[in-house]
């Protein structure tokens, strides 16, 4: 697979785009206030007797997802009662984060852990693809994080077969279970999109593209647009359709990721944005366990490497 990924400076946004605004639900913040505490427990409470007594749950999707904090599969009363743990810890002084407190309580690995990844590897893992400054061409965005705060709302142009759709519908569908992530959903016009995905001929790639990379040698390319508080608003991903349709499920999957803040990796070939030849058709565990801390409440856009540094080795055991 060859794909190149770019990126646009916040100088070069020519036009604001208003995306639809969604609240963002974190681990533990059922209500989306911004803060754990009696309320979010409260919250999980209310829904399992609203389950247990009428067979309804008003808790759906993400907020589903950050109240389930010992990530079981349900919401109970097991849940409300590591809510309310937490919310003690930190009413009196406790400095720890929710993962790290809950896996101290299960005397385990915290929720971004892979298994044989030690947080030397993550760390140098993570600088390299989010905090490298490889497609920035503005200095002073070099090596910030640059991520979404707005729901991505991409739309399908050109050419895409069958099994394309389902490889950009397979990615969101991920995407949307990271806990964090603003949603990524379809939009219903090219008008209302804010990442544009063409599936193009050669020779429409290289008009879209060739300005700004080496066209002939990639089948996949995306550019993005942050504004100065080094938020994206705005992605264009090109896929070549004369490559095979292994080829494209790869390079719809990096491009996509690509587009989220993500650089190419050369350190891991089992990578989805690995720089050299792949078949990789999905993010790898350490892949997502990246997308998770780069999407946490703890990473804050425009952050240098050392400072997310100091977040991941508080964060990761």
């Amino acid at each position: 697979m060859r794909s190149i990924s770019l990126v646009a400076a916040a100088a070069l946004l020519t036009a604001p785009f208003t995306g639809g605004a969604s609240v963002k639900y974190h681990l533990g913040d059922v209500d989306g206030s911004g803060a754990i505490d009696a309320i979010d427990a409260s919250a999980v409470l209310i829904s399992y007797e609203q389950r247990s007594a009428k067979g309804t749950d008003e808790l759906s999707g993400a907020r589903f997802t950050a109240a389930d904090v010992n990530r079981d599969g349900s919401v109970d009363p097991i849940d409300a009662s590591l809510i309310l743990s937490y919310y003690a810890h930190v009413s009196t002084g406790g400095k720890m984060m929710l993962s790290g407190f809950l896996a101290m309580s299960r005397n385990t690995h915290s929720e971004y852990y892979v298994e044989g990844c030690m947080v030397d590897n993550m760390v140098e893992y993570f600088t390299e693809i989010v905090n490298s400054a490889e497609y920035t061409n503005d200095n002073e965005s070099a090596g910030l994080v640059q991520k979404w705060n707005e729901t991505i709302m991409y739309y399908i142009s050109g050419e895409a077969s069958s099994e394309d759709v389902k490889a950009v519908e397979k990615t969101a569908k991920l995407l949307n279970s990271i806990v964090g992530f603003p949603r990524m959903r379809q939009a219903s016009s090219k008008d209302e999109c804010n990442m544009d995905i063409n599936f193009v001929t050669d020779r429409e790639f290289k008009r879209m593209f060739d300005s700004d990379i080496n066209s002939e040698s990639a089948d996949g390319a995306v550019t993005f647009w942050f504004n100065n508080d080094n938020e994206i608003t705005r992605a264009v991903i090109g896929v070549c359709i004369s490559c095979d349709q292994e080829t494209r499920c790869s390079v719809i999957a990096e491009e996509i990721i690509n587009g989220l803040g993500v650089c190419d990796s050369e350190l891991r070939p089992d990578s989805i944005v690995y720089q050299y030849d792949s078949t990789v058709t999905e993010p790898s565990e350490i892949d997502l366990s990246i997308l998770e801390l780069l999407y946490s409440r703890d990473i804050k856009n425009g952050m240098t490497a050392s400072e997310c540094e100091e977040v991941i080795r508080r964060n990761y055991f």
